[in-house]
């Protein structure tokens, strides 16, 4: 899926860029004695991304981490149900993060980052890109799953 193709690059590009920004900073504090005064910020900033890239991409395939002892021994019916609610809870979460994003996002985006100077805009909108990310994956599994149910209670 290209989708996931892409945000495998993404990931790879975010990691790669990361560890060159930690070795440049220990070779500038500890060889040089001058560390980099933007280094730590950006390392941090890029995890934020990080993160937020690999939940969409873990939210896609379902594989949070979870405690699905007591569904897995419900019945087909109503595990279908579990699993339902659990994506409709997920999606109302979502829904309510993306709308707080982009509220805190136009509030505080005129706020410079510290050490990079750039605006803070720019790191907020992370959590609005991870909410859309999400909200779609979940529409995803949601719709799958209707149409799973379909076709076993059918056929």
């Amino acid at each position: 899926m290209l989708y996931k193709k892409l945000l495998g690059y993404l990931i790879s590009l975010i990691i790669w860029v990361m560890k060159a920004t930690i070795t440049f900073q220990i070779f500038f504090r500890y060889v040089l004695n001058s560390p980099l005064v933007w280094s730590e910020e950006l390392a941090r900033y890029l995890q934020i991304w990080l993160v937020i890239a690999g939940t969409s991409i873990v939210t896609r395939e379902g594989a949070h981490p979870s405690v699905a002892v007591l569904v897995e021994r419900l019945p087909k019916r109503w595990r279908y149900c579990a699993d339902q609610c659990s994506c409709l809870i997920q999606l109302l979460f979502w829904i309510i993060l993306l709308w707080l994003s982009i509220w805190f996002n136009i509030v505080r985006r005129p706020q410079p980052a510290a050490a990079l100077q750039i605006s803070m805009g720019w790191v907020y909108w992370g959590a609005t890109a991870l909410a859309v990310l999400t909200v779609a994956d979940l529409l995803v599994t949601f719709r799958e799953n209707l149409r799973r149910h379909a076709r076993t209670t059918v056929g």
